[in-house]
């Protein structure tokens, strides 16, 4: 799947039919690949864990081209703004399959932060470590993000995507 055709898949599966935030948006693409969904994008680590250029060029030609809204709205008590992609109404986009988008609802659940740490596990698990070496590879790449009920969620969204992978390989 192309991440042209991954963004607005996403969009349409989630149930508010948007997604907030372009980190948002590349810890899913990230964490929805290493449960097997086949984006071809390229992810490596930076600053807020793994990021694909491909996924944030896809959605700005996709906004350019008016396939996808890109808004600016003040969020939380300080009314930071943050970038919240949702699709136009005349848009046609085939959700992702039940077992991807089942997944997206649940990673929708989570705050970014935790998304963000789960999304950095998942990679450094990815490279070969153990569990506890990607645990601890985080929580120094990102002291003050990887506190314990943060690390405590990213914990159940690895296991959620692990579980997935062991479904998948049985199948």
């Amino acid at each position: 799947m192309k991440p042209d055709s991954f963004i607005p898949s996403l969009i349409s599966s989630l149930p508010s039919k948007e997604v907030r935030g372009k980190k948002r948006l590349q810890k899913f693409g990230y964490i929805l690949k290493q449960a097997g969904l086949p984006l071809d994008a390229h992810f490596y680590l930076y600053d807020y864990g793994p990021f694909s250029a491909d996924v944030a060029r896809c959605a700005e030609i996709l906004t350019i081209t008016g396939d996808l809204h890109e808004d600016e709205r003040p969020v939380g008590a300080s009314g930071t703004y943050m970038t919240v992609y949702s699709l136009p109404p005349a848009a046609k986009a085939e959700p992702l399959s039940d077992r991807f988008s089942c997944l997206a609802t649940e990673l929708d659940q989570f705050p970014t932060v935790d998304l963000e740490i789960a999304a950095t596990m998942l990679l450094f698990l990815s490279e070969g470590r153990i569990a506890e070496q990607a645990k601890e590879l985080t929580k120094s790449m990102k002291p003050m993000k990887a506190t314990p009920s943060v690390l405590a969620s990213a914990d159940r969204i690895v296991s959620m995507v692990q579980a997935r992978n062991e479904k998948r390989s049985t199948n």
